[in-house]
């Protein structure tokens, strides 16, 4: 069970919410970047409207434009206002003499070179509009609108980075969190097992123990059963009253390692006897020396 509650789950609620908060903040550039191009689609297309208008405006009126080519050389039939075939050739042949695109038609390049064409000749209309400031009005808006594209995407770029600084920031504070989190688990894990030392019940060989250092304490426990008894318990309680523990008649670790230590100086043997010093053996006094070998040759030797 000890074992198990070492290993704390470490929570995982947090590093969820992290990646909650990280998709959340893709999702919102998403958002944020198709609302950019959403307002510059609308806003280029708000433009080239204006630009097509403006375009439409730059082009003279039929008349005028009679007017010119007629200055110029070109036969667009009667001065009538009217966009016939006449003039719609004449104005191609215009188009082919100042080397633009044959179309035929009015538009905003051969409008206003017509009329530079009649200003040149003297025969300008003085209600007929000037093409080229309205054409340079086109050209500074479609260059206006460029430039705000550049800077949509340079905010969005903006936006981008600055959302990733800030799921990096998330991710750093998520990380202590859980360290935070994972130290105060580990804590709280050695409190209890702390705890569950200090109060778990002795074994029966414990008690035992217990019994016989209470008894050579002069304390009565009762029989040395191993069981903790009522009269074990009530010897337990005079042990720590006489000590100044905790009295509580349990044996938990202060109480054990005290009875532990009393009972280590209480029942230390007797000094062991120093080895005696070698003595030499002496023969008795009232015993001859028996003679030696070269002794017992010399009377061998003496002998009749």
């Amino acid at each position: 069970m000890l074992g198990l509650a070492l290993v704390a789950p470490v929570p995982a609620a947090t590093a969820a919410d992290v990646k909650d908060k990280a998709v959340e903040a893709t999702e919102t550039i998403k958002e944020k970047t198709a609302e950019v191009k959403d307002k510059i689609k609308s806003k280029f297309g708000r433009d080239k409207d204006r630009t097509a208008k403006v375009d439409h405006s730059a082009t003279m009126s039929v008349r005028q434009a009679q007017s010119s080519l007629k200055a110029k050389g070109f036969d667009p039939g009667p001065i009538d206002g009217v966009y016939g075939p006449r003039t719609r050739t004449a104005v191609q042949d215009f188009q082919r003499s100042e080397n633009l695109m044959v179309t035929g038609r009015l538009d905003a390049d051969t409008s206003a070179r017509l009329s530079l064409a009649a200003s040149r000749s003297g025969h300008t209309d003085s209600t007929a509009p000037s093409a080229s400031p309205t054409t340079d009005k086109a050209v500074e808006n479609k260059e206006t609108l460029k430039d705000k594209a550049v800077d949509a995407k340079e905010t969005i770029k903006e936006k981008a980075v600055d959302a990733k600084e800030t799921i990096k920031e998330k991710a750093v504070d998520a990380k202590e969190t859980i360290k935070e989190k994972t130290a105060a688990v580990k804590d709280k894990v050695k409190a209890k097992m702390s705890r569950h030392d200090k109060d778990r019940p002795m074994a029966a060989m414990d008690v035992r123990q217990a019994q016989s250092s209470l008894k050579a304490k002069g304390f009565d426990p009762g029989p040395i059963d191993g069981v903790l008894g009522p009269r074990t318990r009530v010897a337990v309680q005079d042990f720590q009253r006489s000590e100044g523990l905790t009295i509580s008649g349990q044996l938990d670790a202060e109480t054990s390692a005290r009875l532990s230590s009393m009972s280590r100086t209480s029942h230390t043997g007797p000094a062991a006897p120093s080895a005696s010093p070698v003595t030499t053996m002496e023969p008795p006094k009232d015993q001859p020396t028996p003679p030696t070998a070269r002794e017992t040759g010399q009377r061998s030797r003496q002998a009749p």
